[in-house]
């Protein structure tokens, strides 16, 4: 009997407190799923998913934890990881041209893992751009590499990828230091000491782009093709005169000079911005040339006749 009235008195306790009664909690409910969660569920059908934002993908491959590099069959690293901050900055992912991941990769990446994928090539968006360079990309030393089956992906990275034009230098030569410094390298020697047969060397490789020396300039062919037939090291550039003469060949690569790029200059107007002694001429600095020749040889005249008429008072 007096179980049952503590247990009474405990209810009217809880009446006249207004607090809920129950007599077993509820399982508990699963969360309801996040959109993070949603968007990453596979679809019903392995088909490719048009339009999703890049943002789906980046949940994964922008996790710098995840796998980082693949060695596949082309001899060449491959990052899986993507920076999406610096593909917002490409050409495929910058303003006004927000490409999503679907838009080339899009066959069979629609669930995890991949399967039966199928990646869209350059040339499917750029045929004309790739017909003009392919041709002169087949003269190149890297498309005759037993060691590395190249594509425009080996230098050119679709997630980064820049035009030449508002890429800076050090953006341009990472393009060849990347494999010539490390995965590709013969042997342990710097830049510096590969090129050491150079007076100054050092200079030239941080002022001017790898591929000023390592290309040769065409009659009649575009800069954006012949570019791209990267000379064996046997026949790059070793004589001055090459570079340092008025129709030297550096007329041909003056966007590919320092670091910051000058993207408000025409092609023309770029030359009156760099000074490369016997190659280009900067009309105000030949004005000063040429003052200051007539100023040392009105000296050295002014000097022997002021001389020429002191002897002559002396000896009168």
């Amino acid at each position: 009997m007096r179980s049952l009235y503590f247990f009474g008195f405990i209810l009217g306790l809880a009446a006249i407190s207004g607090l809920p009664v129950r007599a077993e909690e509820p399982p508990p409910q699963a969360p309801t799923p996040q959109a993070a969660d949603t968007a990453t569920a596979a679809p019903a059908e392995d088909t490719a998913l048009p339009g999703v934002d890049a943002s789906s993908c980046i949940r994964c491959h922008g996790n710098q934890a995840m796998k980082q590099d693949v060695d596949r069959k082309d001899g060449l690293v491959h990052n899986l990881s993507i920076n999406y901050s610096e593909f917002h900055k490409s050409v495929h992912g910058g303003p006004g041209n927000e490409m999503a991941c679907t838009d080339c990769h899009d066959q069979g990446f629609s669930r995890y893992p991949h399967q039966e994928k199928n990646t869209q090539s350059c040339a499917d968006c750029h045929e004309e751009a790739f017909t003009a360079i392919i041709t002169h990309t087949r003269d190149s030393v890297h498309y005759q590499s037993d060691k590395v089956r190249f594509t425009c992906s080996a230098c050119h990275s679709a997630h980064y990828m820049k035009k030449a034009k508002i890429s800076s230098l050090s953006e341009k030569n990472a393009m060849c230091i990347t494999c010539h410094n490390n995965q590709l390298g013969k042997d342990s020697l710097t830049l510096r000491q590969r090129h050491d047969w150079h007076p100054m060397a050092q200079m030239h490789l941080d002022n001017t782009a790898c591929i000023a020396c390592h290309t040769q300039p065409q009659d009649g062919v575009p800069a954006m093709a012949f570019k791209h037939a990267i000379l064996p090291k046997e026949k790059a550039s070793r004589a001055c005169e090459d570079c340092h003469a008025p129709k030297g060949k550096m007329l041909h690569y003056l966007m590919d000079i320092g670091e910051t790029p000058r993207t408000d200059l025409s092609d023309g107007e770029l030359q009156g911005h760099f000074y490369i002694t016997g190659a280009t001429r900067i009309a105000w600095l030949d004005l000063a040339l040429l003052l200051l020749v007539a100023a040392a040889a009105a000296g050295t005249l002014g000097h022997g006749l002021l001389r020429m008429i002191a002897y002559k008072v002396r000896n009168k």
